[in-house]
């Protein structure tokens, strides 16, 4: 700073070297002044600037999530029989899911996404960024995928393409680890529309139950068996099967009316050829009391009288079948009629002159009991 000095000395004739001084002390603040401005520029221009997202580049350490998908294939000859099997997925996208608040707390909403795909043997390998803190609440799981499903139809093996929806597991991560999620397996998510059912055959019917009647016939009172409505609604099977397909059948579980009829609106399977199916009606068994008949001796007079007993038993499960017709799907069928038989309950019931001889003889081996007992018990 001399040189300024010296300037000012042989330029201006001053009296006092303190004023000197002051522009000197001036100047130099000024300098300072500017030199000060231009680190403060340099030194904000190295700062780091924030980031507007989540830099995955700076995440060092490292976890590997690997494991396998199976698919559902369906049925598979085995042999003789055909087995379902589920094959390694050859070809399946596979995602790791990674919430953006694992990395940091105060990260915006959202998922990163790390994705892989499986080799022949269904296996997967994905390389995850993580921490030095370990990761919870991690999702591994398939991307929707449409393939070939091979389904049993009617006896018979039947390739057709199926959707698949995703499938998932959840595992935990720490740096440097590998971990193993559990197996995937891959389900199919819809049905092959071979399985529609829209031949629609009409069906109905009536169930009757046997017991005992009296009538007069040409002036005398006869016992015979009859046929009467059902005393309850009566439940029924009604199964249908089709030749051509032995492993498939349709099972209706219906009721009657308290008059014993059934009307039943039956769907096939529209591969069937309804000349080839075949109806059975089975009733399921139920309890029930039959009014019986028999007539009880006077040993003074010789004489017999009329006599009736209520007997509790059940009437027992009873089946009929019918081949169906073409034209059945145009007017419908009448099932044949099932007639129930009534059997006792011996153990329970004292049944007078069906034959007993402990019952219907008295000790000087009188018959004092006897029936027509038309329903053969």
């Amino acid at each position: 700073m001399w040189s300024v000095k010296a300037y000012f000395e042989t330029h201006y004739t001053i009296q006092s070297t303190q004023l000197i001084n002051i522009l000197i002390l001036i100047i130099m603040k000024k300098v300072l002044f500017m030199m000060a401005t231009l680190a403060c520029v340099v030194l904000t221009g190295c700062q780091p600037q924030e980031q507007s997202q989540l830099d995955f580049a700076d995440v060092e350490g490292k976890a590997v999530v690997q494991g396998y998908v199976y698919i559902d294939k369906g049925y598979i000859r085995d042999g003789a029989n055909y087995v379902v099997k589920s094959l390694p997925a050859e070809g399946c996208a596979v995602l790791v899911k990674v919430p953006y608040s694992k990395y940091d707390a105060d990260a915006a909403a959202g998922n990163k996404f790390f994705e892989g795909v499986c080799d022949a043997n269904g296996f997967y390998s994905i390389e995850v960024p993580v921490g030095q803190a370990a990761i919870t609440g991690v999702s591994v799981y398939t991307r929707p995928i449409v393939d070939k499903y091979y389904d049993l139809i009617n006896g018979a093996i039947v390739e057709k393409d199926a959707s698949y929806p995703e499938a998932s597991a959840s595992v935990e991560l720490e740096c440097g680890k590998i971990y193993t999620a559990a197996n995937i397996y891959v389900q199919k998510g819809v049905e092959s529309p071979i399985m529609t059912r829209s031949q629609v055959v009409k069906l109905n019917g009536l169930v009757k139950e046997q017991y005992e009647q009296q009538e007069y016939i040409s002036g005398s009172l006869e016992t015979k068996a009859g046929q009467r409505k059902v005393s309850q609604k009566v439940e029924l099977a009604v199964t249908l099967t089709n030749s051509q397909y032995p492993t498939e059948k349709i099972v209706y579980n219906i009721t009657t009316d308290l008059d014993g009829k059934y009307d039943l609106s039956a769907n096939l399977y529209d591969t069937w050829n309804v000349a080839n199916t075949t109806v059975k009606v089975e009733t399921k068994a139920y309890l029930a009391s039959v009014t019986h008949y028999y007539q009880e001796k006077n040993l003074y007079y010789g004489t017999w009288t009329e006599r009736s007993q209520n007997v509790s038993g059940y009437y027992d499960s009873k089946t009929t079948s019918k081949y169906l017709s073409a034209g059945d799907l145009l007017i419908g069928t009448k099932i044949n009629d099932i007639v129930l038989i009534f059997t006792p309950d011996k153990n329970n019931n004292t049944i007078y002159g069906i034959g007993n001889y402990d019952v219907d003889y008295d000790d000087n081996y009188n018959r004092i009991y006897k029936s027509v007992n038309p329903l053969g018990w």
